[in-house]
């Protein structure tokens, strides 16, 4: 026989897996289960990711749809820097290049510079978990903002009608 003749009346294809074969071999059947455990446990992860990111685009479209427009925040993480200073890693929902959304937000504090902000769905994945369990902060966050903004309005209102109320008395000649 020369080289490369088979005696072999059909030619095996060049790749095969055991489930292919039906090999019974433990090794290569085990290799086999391996690989499908893995390839489930994967696909199962990236649904709960897929679902993560699912429930944070609701979560965003919910706090637009309320119209408050005003920035909160929840941090996710602190790392002492040394002289004094903090690496924060914040959630917000804020206003970033004119959009209202959930934002990941990290720097040194008291250092404007050093932060970078992008949109919750390109943050680490890590991060968005973070995110997620700290929501109920940042709605707290958010409605201390909202009640802090009412009294600051209020009061706004009540000096722009004593003003008024100045202008009449002198209009009326009082002081």
């Amino acid at each position: 026989m020369k080289y490369g003749e088979s005696t072999l009346t059909e030619e095996l294809p060049l790749t095969m897996h055991a489930r292919d074969a039906n090999i019974t071999d433990p090794e290569v059947a085990t290799e086999s289960e391996d690989h499908d455990e893995l390839s489930r446990a994967l696909a199962n992860l990236n649904a709960g990711y897929e679902s993560l990111n699912s429930a944070l685009i609701a979560v965003e479209k919910a706090l637009r749809a309320t119209g408050i427009k005003l920035r909160a925040s929840a941090c996710l993480d602190v790392e002492g820097i040394g002289d004094g200073h903090d690496k924060l890693i914040v959630l917000s929902y804020s206003n970033y290049e004119g959009e209202w959304g959930l934002f990941i937000e990290s720097g040194v504090d008291c250092v404007s510079e050093s932060w970078d902000t992008r949109p919750i769905l390109k943050a680490k994945r890590e991060l968005r978990v973070k995110a997620a369990e700290s929501l109920r902060e940042l709605w707290a966050d958010l409605m201390q903002q909202v009640e802090r903004e009412r009294i600051r309005t209020q009061r706004a209102a009540t000096k722009a009608m004593d003003f008024v109320a100045h202008i009449e008395a002198m209009k009326r000649g009082e002081r």
